[in-house]
């Protein structure tokens, strides 16, 4: 696709690192605004060392995607989109004069990364990126590798930039830590102390967070190394959330803290009527989490302040948000649906299974996915709530995540399942893979989901 060509000298000065446009005859280079990110990404090539007043073909591998005119020094100037169906792994961007016959290269590094507990901050466990496995290849998932831990694995992990986090347990003998493990081959990496059970892990700008039963929040770099430590009055037992430079978590005293994520300074905290287990989840400038006294919060994201909240029933789960709505499922086995922004039901609540404590929605593309204790996974309408398909499984599920058309669940029975999307079909089951009852995360073309036996276990084609 060939795209129009950018004022040169006007985006030339807007990137980061000032790029100067060299003189005719100069060797030619081109810059990148952006050197990694997933497929569709949108990014700034600027070239310097062309010829002048000619035109420019960019290419991305052996794809064309521009032809661009440089100013009369050779210099462009030019957005281009990552293509969707970029593969993960490293690229080359060209440009070749097309009088000059001169050309220059730089590299893009394609990641889908799934930085925090259900992906985003609305909670929609989706990865919008994924373009490896779909329905089509599904079945042939194989485990491909195992990550040894010291403890159960008990939270959905975090893959970011080639490494994966996750978090273990805390009880007996097992202590809890947080592990790092290489994602391409399941070497550990790096371990640290949690000092209780851990949460599902965050990555941001270069730091994991993660929470502890002990009321700790946690902060390292990647490599391992301690930054800094918060507290709270409680057991922090749901997954943080991080956005916009701040961690939310949510404590059994009742309260959600807002830290200031470089830091770890106290921004805010706000009471609740009853003990927080499920994580805050976050849109158009507010925080949603639900409590123990039945009743879903919408809280200002920057202040704190409580703008709604809505009784919903015992044992919420973590709210997912898509297009102005909320969606909420309680232990009475109903999935609500609440206007975002004041709290009304949007329509009646709707069955789907006979407990759904701790139960998380996904939302992908108008439609709602549950899993329950009641064995069933099920696809509900996002517009009024009607069913469109159930898949029986026999045993219970964690809470589903959706890439590239396919839904993945992990079971009590440690198996790893995979069913289509659109009609509910089963693609891949499992057995015996020691797969565990967590979430799964899907990056990169691999899924990856943490186990009571105390591995990782990572699938992918053959």
């Amino acid at each position: 696709m060939r795209l129009r060509a950018l004022t040169a000298v006007g985006l030339v000065s807007l990137l980061a690192g000032a790029v100067v446009a060299h003189p005719a005859g100069a060797s030619p280079a081109l810059t990148l605004s952006k050197t990694s990110g997933p497929p569709t990404t949108t990014l700034t090539i600027a070239g310097t060392g062309f010829g002048p007043s000619e035109q420019v073909t960019i290419r991305f591998d052996e794809t064309e995607m521009a032809i661009v005119g440089t100013d009369s020094q050779g210099a462009f100037a030019q957005a281009v989109g990552v293509p969707g169906t970029a593969a993960p792994g490293t690229h080359t961007i060209s440009a070749t004069g097309q009088t000059s016959g001169v050309s220059a290269e730089a590299s893009f590094l394609v990641r889908t990364n799934w930085r925090q507990y259900r992906f985003d901050g609305a909670h929609t466990a989706v990865n919008p990126f994924e373009n490896i496995i779909g329905v089509a290849n599904a079945a042939a998932l194989t485990e491909v590798w195992l990550g040894r831990a010291t403890a159960p694995l008990v939270t959905a992990p975090a893959v970011v930039n080639g490494v994966v986090y996750v978090a273990s347990a805390h009880y007996g003998t097992f202590r809890g830590r947080l592990y790092a493990f290489d994602a391409s081959n399941g070497r550990r990496l790096w371990s640290q102390s949690t000092n209780g059970a851990g949460t599902p892990p965050a990555v941001s700008g270069g730091s994991v967070y993660v929470g502890s039963s002990s009321g700790k929040l946690y902060a390292f770099k990647t490599d391992g190394t301690m930054q800094w430590e918060a507290i709270t009055r409680g057991p922090i037992e749901s997954a943080l959330l991080v956005l916009k430079g701040v961690v939310y978590v949510g404590s059994n005293d009742g309260k959600l803290y807002a830290f200031d994520k470089s830091t770890g300074r106290l921004l805010w905290s706000r009471r609740t009527g009853g003990a927080i287990r499920g994580s805050p989840s976050f849109a158009g400038g507010i925080v949603y989490v639900g409590s123990q006294d039945r009743k879903l919060y919408a809280l200002n994201a920057s202040t704190g302040a409580k703008l709604w909240a809505v009784t919903v029933g015992r044992a919420l789960s973590t709210g997912a948000v898509a297009d102005g709505v909320v969606y909420v499922t309680a232990k009475d086995g109903n999935l609500h649906a609440l206007d975002a922004s004041t709290g009304a039901q949007v329509w009646p609540p709707t069955p789907v299974g006979t407990d759904l404590r701790g139960t998380v929605p996904a939302v992908a593309n108008g439609v709602i996915y549950v899993s329950g204790t009641d064995t069933t996974l099920r696809a509900v309408r996002a517009s009024d709530g009607g069913l469109l398909w159930s898949f029986l499984h026999g045993f219970g599920l964690s809470a589903p995540v959706v890439a590239n058309g396919v839904v993945y669940v992990g079971s009590t029975e440690e198996k790893l399942v995979a069913v289509n999307a659109s009609t509910g079909a089963l693609l891949r089951f499992t057995p015996g893979s020691g797969a565990g009852e967590w979430d799964p995360v899907v990056s990169d073309g691999v899924v990856y989901v943490g186990s009571n036996d105390s591995h990782l276990h990572a699938y992918s084609l053959p």
